[in-house]
């Protein structure tokens, strides 16, 4: 089964009937008649069914294809239980799919599982994961937007003002402003010529 087209099926429509809430026009529960009162739990139901468990690998989200995305996410969301009952994380509040942030941060934590769980020629790679999950438990407590939520409701983050996202952006089109600091500085504190590196202009070490 491949992501491009699961089971065979008709992929594009399944994935258009699922982002519209709906279950894949080839699921059997498309045509069970009925609807489930409980919305969630019955997306979740189809995806795993649908996706099942493969795994998409690593990847860029915001270029990711929504098949590969939701199999991810049906990853994420069972090793996600997984680490709260293994690990009593309080940081993670119901809501926690609601936020980005924080979907992007345990699907990271389960690459990094996944990476230093399967065969492997260095015996103390699992301990790379344990170190990480204070870390990441440090991180979702207040780098998220989940803080200010609660175990029954959800806060919606505050967006930034749309001047203050226009006057961010327009300073990206001015380069000099923008790549000043960036690149190799002519001199140096005390005023002496500092030669570039061959790998600062495009050479190597």
């Amino acid at each position: 089964m491949s992501l491009a087209d699961p089971g065979g099926r008709d992929a594009a429509a399944d994935i258009d009937a699922l982002l519209g809430g709906a279950p894949p026009l080839s699921s059997p529960a498309a045509h069970a008649g009925g609807k489930p009162e409980d919305v969630v739990a019955r997306r979740l139901a189809v995806l795993v069914d649908f996706w099942g468990h493969e795994d998409p690998g690593v990847f860029a989200w915001q270029d990711a294809k929504p098949a590969t995305r939701h199999a991810a996410l049906v990853r994420v969301q069972r090793f996600t239980e997984w680490l709260i009952a293994t690990f009593d994380v309080r940081e993670i509040k119901p809501c926690w799919v609601l936020h980005p942030a924080v979907v992007a941060e345990l699907w990271a934590l389960e690459r990094l599982h996944h990476a230093t769980h399967t065969v492997t020629t260095d015996p103390s790679a699992p301990v790379v994961f344990y170190n990480q999950v204070p870390t990441t438990r440090a991180r979702l407590r207040t780098d998220t937007g989940m803080d200010s939520c609660t175990a029954t409701e959800h806060t919606v983050q505050v967006r930034e003002v749309a001047d203050r996202v226009q006057a961010r952006r327009a300073s990206y089109d001015t380069s000099e402003r923008w790549t000043a600091s960036w690149a190799w500085p002519q001199v140096d504190d005390a005023g002496e010529a500092v030669p570039a590196p061959a790998h600062a202009n495009g050479g190597t070490r």
